[in-house]
């Protein structure tokens, strides 16, 4: 198999793994890291079975959505999303902030 294809299964296994509700967040991470080194035949066969676990959950997910009715599991999801996002822009502007008093700080024990 040329480089070209192995590297193209292997950033779609990364795109798999990392959207792998069942494995946990370690697990994902140690399997991104090492996919780029696995044999082909691994990797054929570990995306496999990574794209059939994503396939049957997003099929619960969306039988779970389909019966919420009131939009419950949807509004939560919503707001675990947003406060996440809004944590990840704080958390950016508060180390942009730090990065910039740094700076300030060893310009002015230069002068």
């Amino acid at each position: 198999m040329s480089s070209t294809k192995q590297k193209a299964k292997a950033e779609k296994f990364k795109k798999e793994i990392m959207r792998c509700l069942l494995l946990p967040k370690n697990e994902r991470a140690f399997w991104f890291k090492k996919a780029d080194n696995l044999p082909e035949i691994v990797l054929d066969d570990l995306l496999g079975k990574v794209e059939e676990n994503n396939k049957s959950t997003d099929s619960y997910l969306a039988k779970a959505f389909e019966n919420d009715k009131e939009k419950k599991y949807l509004t939560a999801l919503k707001k675990i999303y947003t406060d996440t996002k809004n944590q990840i822009v704080r958390d950016n502007e508060n180390e942009e902030r730090k990065i910039a008093e740094e700076k300030l700080q060893k310009q002015l024990i230069k002068n």
